[in-house]
């Protein structure tokens, strides 16, 4: 998605719903409880045989898809609890 300028992003989760929102487009809800140790965890009667994710993280990440070696740079970010 071309952007020029700056772009507000943001993610809401309440409880295992998660939308997400890029300017006035929204996508979701997404069903949040797929991320979780739990959810890919393989068993086996014994117990646990493999573990196929390590837990939800939030983070800022950006890549150039243009090939340009463009920067992405960040002025802020700000968490906020659900209440």
């Amino acid at each position: 998605m071309p952007v020029t300028g700056p772009a507000r992003l943001r993610l809401e989760l309440d409880g295992a719903a998660l939308r997400a929102s890029f300017g006035d487009a929204e996508w979701g809800p997404f069903d949040a409880a797929v991320l979780s140790d739990e959810y890919a965890a393989e068993a086996d009667a014994g117990g646990p045989r493999t573990w196929g994710f390590t837990g939800a993280f939030f983070g800022l990440w950006a890549q150039d898809m243009t090939g340009g070696e463009l920067p992405a740079e960040f002025s802020a970010a700000t968490y906020k609890p659900h209440q």
